[in-house]
């Protein structure tokens, strides 16, 4: 198993995990420059790119965010190419009203066919305020099938998720497992019912259900803290505990 460390863009973070990290996961935000990238690429470390999301005013489901989501799914696929990068990670989006959709999401990554493109599976909205086409194993298979693309399973938004199921935690996430991940995403979490990338050792998330779920040659990347020191600490628990 391979543990990674994720940052959105701070080069002293990612010095301090050379040699102590697996991979390096970064978030590519349009107009910030990501040249000091070049070294860890020379160093034979390899790097993952994670599209810019609903925080940055992105949403694939919705075609009134039609320029500004073109623009930031063309900003990663060019870091990407600079880094060498093997995937390239996508949320789906939201569907807030009649005007959004997944067919829209289907339709437009189909006519980028970027086989770089990994799909991550997202919350349910709690306060009913969206709906989350990516929140589902079936949703997930329907988007894979009709994109012929990878998947990464972020196992902190199906525990969020699994709430609206009928099914235990563990059987739905090996509804997911069924999909063949290519990536995963591991946080720690104090409540399932909100998203907070704490740390993985003050976490109330079940380890040992996560050990039992994950293959053993996962690569895993911490979406834990942004405290280099916290991190490693992190770092040390996954594999310890994960393998």
């Amino acid at each position: 198993m391979k543990f990674g460390v994720k940052n959105f863009d701070d080069e002293k973070f990612f010095d301090y995990f050379v040699g102590k990290a697996d991979f390096f996961e970064v978030q590519a935000i349009r107009g910030n420059d990501y040249s000091y990238l070049q070294k860890y690429v020379e160093k034979g470390i390899p790097i993952i790119v994670h599209a810019e999301h609903q925080g940055f005013g992105v949403n694939h489901c919705d075609p009134k965010k039609e320029r500004v989501n073109l623009e930031s799914i063309a900003f990663s696929r060019g870091l990407a190419d600079k880094v060498n990068a093997e995937f390239i990670i996508v949320h789906p989006g939201r569907i807030y009203d009649k005007d959004c959709s997944l067919a829209y999401f289907i339709k437009t990554f189909q006519k980028i066919n970027d086989p770089r493109i990994v799909i991550e599976n997202l919350p349910q909205s709690i306060d009913r305020s969206f709906f989350s086409p990516a929140a589902s194993p079936d949703y997930i298979k329907y988007i894979l099938d009709n994109l012929g693309c990878g998947f990464c399973f972020d196992i902190n938004h199906a525990s969020r998720s699994y709430g609206e199921n009928s099914l235990g935690f563990e059987v739905f996430c090996k509804k997911f497992l069924d999909l063949k991940p290519v990536h995963f995403h591991l946080c720690g979490e104090k409540d399932n019912r909100t998203i907070e990338h704490i740390n993985l050792r003050d976490s109330e998330l079940d380890i040992e259900l996560v050990k039992r779920i994950l293959p053993c040659d996962a690569n895993v990347t911490l979406e834990v803290s942004i405290d280099e020191k916290e991190v490693e600490k992190d770092l040390e628990f996954a594999r310890d505990k994960l393998g």
